[in-house]
């Protein structure tokens, strides 16, 4: 019982961000009072081509963002700790993201079948869970620079 009524608050929760975002479509602005992004807030929004994230986020939920096809650049706020799980998963156009220097963990399968090329991992990172970067064909892994006490969970 407890199991259904968490899920109901997060529904309800994900229709009240998506009844206080400005969209066309295409732009999404996520209102600043906004701070945890729930499980697939966004997901499979095709048409998607720019995310402005507000400033006091904090999480970024289970798959918030995955199948959105059309972003090439999404900006993280400095205050996000956490980008959980298949957050970006699918987002095939993604090049360039910033992961901010709060960021403590990054989910698995995170950033998988994007097209990012290069990426900065900051030192406050202290995991990346399993196939974080999974399929991602341009990144070059080995290129990775994983910082000292990091728990790197290789694909």
């Amino acid at each position: 019982f407890f199991h259904i009524k968490k899920k109901l608050r997060i529904n309800m929760l994900r229709e009240w961000i998506k009844e206080n975002t400005k969209s066309d479509g295409t732009t999404i602005i996520v209102n600043e009072n906004i701070s945890i992004l729930p499980p697939r807030t966004f997901d499979g929004m095709t048409n998607l081509q720019e995310v402005v994230l507000p400033k006091n986020l904090k999480k970024i939920g289970l798959l918030s963002f995955a199948w959105c096809k059309g972003p090439r650049e999404i900006v993280i706020p400095d205050g996000v700790v956490l980008i959980d799980d298949e957050t970006f998963r699918g987002c095939v156009n993604l090049e360039k993201v910033n992961i901010p220097s709060e960021v403590v963990g990054i989910g698995k399968m995170a950033f998988a079948f994007t097209s990012i090329r290069e990426i900065v991992i900051p030192d406050s990172v202290r995991y990346i869970d399993k196939d974080a970067f999974y399929g991602c064909s341009m990144l070059d892994k080995k290129c990775l620079d994983i910082p000292d006490g990091c728990d790197f969970i290789k694909d």
